[in-house]
């Protein structure tokens, strides 16, 4: 673990607010409590949240197209917490886009 996102992930599971399980670099990360997770969101800056959530929603759809496929809503989720949700359905084929109480509270996971 030598880069700067597995020594924080490592600090937050010393600290007891995560749990990891398996190995990287498929291990699976949670937060012990939704409202741990949700401090930790609120801390960050707007702009810092909406980078973090292009960047995933980037890498979902090149790296991982199958889930884009699979789970629309997952996209959108990102798509529109980074500010580039779509202005009208069809720019996502007629798919709804996901709010943010789509994505349950509880049980969201860090596949790393």
């Amino acid at each position: 673990m030598g880069n700067r996102l597995d020594d924080a992930l490592l600090e937050l599971e010393n600290a007891g607010l995560t749990h990891r399980r398996g190995v990287a670099p498929d291990a699976v990360y949670t937060f012990k409590h939704a409202l741990v997770q949700d401090a930790a969101y609120a801390s960050l800056l707007r702009r810092n949240r909406e980078h973090i959530h292009a960047e995933l929603a980037g890498l979902l759809e090149s790296r991982f197209p199958e889930t884009s496929a699979l789970h629309p809503e997952l996209l959108a989720h990102h798509l529109t917490e980074a500010g580039l949700a779509p202005k009208k359905a069809s720019d996502t084929g007629n798919r709804p886009a996901a709010s943010r109480s789509s994505v349950p509270a509880t049980g969201r996971r860090w596949h790393i």
